[in-house]
């Protein structure tokens, strides 16, 4: 079981680093952590992004496949686990990215935590979302051990973020998707003592 000791979220909500200006108009509120009511959101955002991200990538079946409501409830379980979420959104509403972090699951990872999730919504990429996002897992992740480690499939576009950040690859895992094979990479962040 995934619990934390003491407040993953040190302080007050993160204010985000966005700035209002002609690349990125809508002005967002400080990142925020996920409630229960937030779930259905992310459940959907998840998918959506999945299904426009990953295309050509991963099989359409398994895309296609993807639903809603078991989304809901593996990240409802997760919740009440104790795993932190932080949550992007314009000041007005709909969500535009989240992300999550916890103990490491994967071995490859060592002491490092696990950044468990990181999506945002395809028609507000490449606006700081993405990082502001990063940046509060990583100083929430701080306290509690000496890097950040994520699993990404080798073939993801988008494990150059990642890597522009300052991950490394510290491995290669074959992925088993029932009925397809694929292989990941665990990528790594030290944090500076």
């Amino acid at each position: 079981m995934y619990l934390f000791t003491g407040s993953p979220f040190p302080g007050p909500p993160y204010p985000s680093p966005l700035a209002q200006s002609a690349r990125n108009p809508p002005r967002m509120t400080p990142l925020t952590q996920a409630q229960a009511e937030d779930i259905p959101a992310i459940a959907g955002l998840l998918v959506r992004t999945w299904q426009r991200c990953y295309r050509g990538i991963l099989p359409d079946p398994l895309l296609d496949a993807l639903s809603v409501d078991h989304q809901a409830h593996r990240h409802r379980q997760y919740l009440a686990k104790g795993i932190p979420y932080f949550l992007a959104r314009h000041q007005a509403g709909p969500l535009l990215g989240f992300a999550s972090f916890g103990p490491a699951r994967e071995p490859a990872m060592g002491s490092a935590s696990e950044l468990y999730t990181l999506y945002v919504d395809m028609d507000h990429q490449r606006k700081g979302i993405g990082l502001a996002l990063l940046q509060a897992v990583e100083r929430a992740a701080q306290a509690q051990s000496p890097a950040l480690a994520v699993s990404v499939l080798k073939k993801n576009p988008y494990r150059a973020f990642y890597e522009k950040n300052a991950f490394q690859t510290v491995a290669e895992l074959p992925l088993d998707l029932g009925a397809w094979q694929e292989t990941s990479l665990i990528l790594r962040k030290e944090f500076s003592p």
